[in-house]
């Protein structure tokens, strides 16, 4: 499948490889419309923290963010952040949605993946990167890259609970899989809404 592809290209490399991982956790949720990839990165990344089994598996199993091995749909996701809300995760991104998901296809961000997170109990944070104060896009690039790797480096992550990472571009979500390392160092990510991995 797409995720052996991806490692075997990695074990081809010639530089080294930071894999999220492993690989067979990571399992991709194909967005089939246009305004629901948010979610379906969500559910990549619970089920991954499922698949880690501990203390995140308790946390998505009893926050109802996943059972069964497998993760919440995106009806129940919408259902969770609202409850997320009531609890008062987020008031402005309550407003901003007028409190309610459920039932619609209103777009959320990596924001309300966050606060659902941190409700269940699951340590999450959100990072932006502004292109202006980097001079240029592909500063803000490089440093997006070096900032990933350095995650992806921590000690705190064993081979087992390294997770991916959701990357949000102009609005759209993808999952970063990998850093691959060396003089010019690349990241390797899914995308809801594409067949194959972008290098």
């Amino acid at each position: 499948g797409l995720m052996s592809q991806v490692v075997a290209r990695f074990r081809n490399a010639s530089v080294p490889t930071l894999l999220a991982g492993p690989p067979e956790r990571i399992v991709r949720f194909k967005q089939p419309d246009d305004w629901s990839c948010v979610f379906r990165v969500a559910q990549t990344l619970f089920l991954f923290l499922v698949r880690c089994g501990g203390p995140y598996a308790a946390a998505l199993y009893a926050a109802e963010l996943a059972g069964e091995g497998r993760p919440a749909d995106v009806g129940q996701i919408q259902a969770r952040i609202e409850l997320a809300w009531l609890d008062e995760y987020d008031p402005e991104g309550a407003r901003k949605f007028g409190g309610q998901l459920v039932g619609t296809d209103k777009k959320i961000s990596l924001a309300e993946v966050a606060v659902v997170l941190r409700a269940a109990g699951v340590r999450a944070n959100v990072t932006s990167w502004d292109a202006k104060r980097f001079g240029s896009g592909t500063a803000a690039a490089r440093e997006l890259i070096r900032t990933v790797a350095t995650l992806f480096a921590k000690r705190e992550w064993s081979s087992d609970t390294r997770p991916p990472v959701l990357l949000s571009v102009d609005e759209h979500a993808v999952v970063v899989v990998a850093h691959v390392g060396g003089a010019a160092p690349c990241l390797v990510v899914l995308d809801p809404a594409g067949e194959k991995p972008i290098g």
